[in-house]
C-alpha cells in the first residue's frame, strides 16, 4: 500500500493560532517525508523548490490572463494545462507552458479563435473536476450546440491550484517553511473554513474572476454527497443574482450513466445564455 497522511487544517484560517496549528501539522509531514524518503528538506533544496513553483506560477498566471480575452484556447484544454503540473515535471511544465503563451498571443493578434468570439462565457464553480475520470462536464460544454467555452474555474483542482506565489520575506529555513505553510492556508478559497464573515474570501475571489473574465453564466457543479459545496450553493446564489449573473446547480457523480440528461440540462443553459447575450448585445 502507499502510505498516506491525513492533514487537518483548522476551521478557521486567519487567526494566529489557527496559523500555528497549520504550521505543526505541516510539520510532522515534513518528518514523516523525510522519514519515508531518508532525504532531509534543507533549506538549499527548499529554496530551489520555492523558485521553481514561483516561475511555474507566473507563467500559470500569463495563461490565466491570455482567458480573459476572446477564446483562442478551448478551456478544457487550459483547465488540462493546469493539472498536468500534478504529474509532469515542474520545469518542464513551465517551459512547455510558456511556449504555449506564446503561442497563444501569436493567435491573439492573427484573431485566430478557437471557437466563436460570441460563444457563452461559463465559469464552473464547486467539487473538483478531474482528467480524466470525470471530464464530462467540460466536454459537454464545449461540444454543446449551442457551444460554451469554459473561461475560468473556482475549483481546487483547476485556476486555485497555482494561482497563488509563495511570498518570502528572508530565505532562511524558518522563514521559507512559514512562507510555505501560509500559502496552502490564507488563499484556499474552499468552504470547509468558516468564519464571522462567511468565507468572502471564496465569494470575492468568484466576483473578480467574473468581473475579470467577462463570464456570462456558472455552472456549480456538485457531486453527489460533497456537502461543503452543497450547503453553500444558495450563499453563492444569493450573490450571483445581485450581480445578474445566471447560475445553474448541477449534481451528479463519476458515473457515465448521467450524460445524457446532463447534455440536455447543459445545452438549455446555454441556449438561455446565448439568447440573453444577443438581447444585449
Amino acid at each position: 500500500y502507499k502510505p498516506v497522511w491525513s492533514l487537518c487544517p483548522p476551521r478557521v484560517k486567519d487567526a494566529d493560532q489557527a496559523a500555528l496549528f497549520w504550521r505543526q501539522e505541516l510539520k510532522v509531514l515534513k518528518e514523516n517525508i523525510e522519514k519515508l524518503t531518508g532525504n532531509r528538506i534543507t533549506e538549499k533544496k527548499l529554496s530551489e523548490a520555492i523558485k521553481k513553483v514561483q516561475r511555474a506560477t507566473e507563467a500559470f498566471r500569463r495563461l490565466q490572463k491570455i482567458r480573459c480575452g476572446p477564446p483562442v484556447i478551448m478551456g478544457r484544454d487550459a483547465m488540462l494545462v493546469n493539472q498536468t503540473i500534478m504529474w509532469d515535471d515542474i520545469e518542464r511544465w513551465t517551459m512547455k507552458t510558456i511556449e504555449l503563451c506564446n503561442e497563444l498571443e501569436r493567435r491573439i493578434q492573427a484573431k485566430e479563435w478557437a471557437c466563436p468570439p460570441d460563444a457563452p462565457r461559463i465559469m464552473i464553480t464547486g467539487s473538483p473536476i478531474f482528467w480524466p475520470d470525470n471530464w464530462k462536464l467540460p466536454n459537454l460544454i464545449e461540444e454543446a450546440k449551442p457551444q460554451g467555452v469554459i473561461v475560468a474555474d473556482e475549483l481546487c483542482s483547476g485556476d486555485r491550484f497555482l494561482y497563488d506565489p509563495v511570498g518570502v520575506d528572508e530565505w532562511i529555513m524558518h522563514d521559507m517553511f512559514n512562507a510555505v505553510a501560509d500559502r496552502y492556508l490564507l488563499p484556499s478559497t474552499c468552504p470547509c473554513f468558516t468564519s464571522e464573515d462567511g468565507n468572502e474570501d471564496r465569494v470575492n475571489w468568484l466576483i473578480s474572476r467574473i468581473k475579470e473574465r467577462k463570464v456570462d453564466g456558472v455552472i456549480y457543479y456538485i457531486y453527489r454527497g460533497c456537502m461543503l459545496y452543497a450547503m453553500e450553493y444558495m450563499r453563492i446564489k444569493r450573490v450571483l443574482d445581485k450581480m445578474g449573473v445566471p447560475v445553474y446547480y448541477l449534481d451528479t457523480d463519476y458515473t457515465r450513466e448521467d450524460v445524457g440528461q446532463i447534455k440536455t440540462r447543459v445545452e438549455a443553459f446555454l441556449e438561455m445564455l446565448k439568447s440573453r447575450v444577443e438581447v444585449e448585445g
